[in-house]
């Protein structure tokens, strides 16, 4: 089984499980927030969407071997607790974010902001 989701037939997620050292579990937001990317992506551009998912696969890959590598999110001191920001850019040099908390032995992507994206508030974090 692979460490990281893969995109079925109709595009979206299938489950993900462990990654090396650290646990990479896939919340319901995270696999929206990438489908809702994906899909608008795709809406333009099929193949740009498939590189942007690939791109994202292999940001979303590093988080397990190590997640203190990337720097604090701005968003932390208003939701009280250090979430952590991992950058990656498309081909054409737009810019995402995957914010994630690291608990123990465990990395929770808790979001995807993609350009243009607000900063995330206690509201985004606790969506189902």
């Amino acid at each position: 089984m692979s460490a990281f989701p893969s995109r079925n037939s109709i595009g979206h997620f299938a489950a993900g499980t462990i990654c090396h050292e650290f646990q990479c579990p896939y919340s319901p937001t995270r696999v929206s927030d990438a489908d809702d990317v994906f899909e608008w992506i795709a809406s333009r551009s099929r193949s740009g969407a498939s590189r942007w998912y690939g791109t994202f696969l292999a940001a979303a890959h590093g988080l397990a071997t190590n997640p203190f590598l990337h720097g604090v999110a701005p968003e932390s001191n208003a939701l009280g607790c250090e979430v952590r920001q991992r950058f990656f850019k498309t081909r054409r040099g737009r810019v995402y974010r995957i914010l994630y908390v690291v608990v123990v032995d465990e990395v929770r992507v808790l979001r995807i902001r993609g350009p243009g994206q607000a900063p995330v508030s206690a509201i985004d974090i606790n969506a189902p």
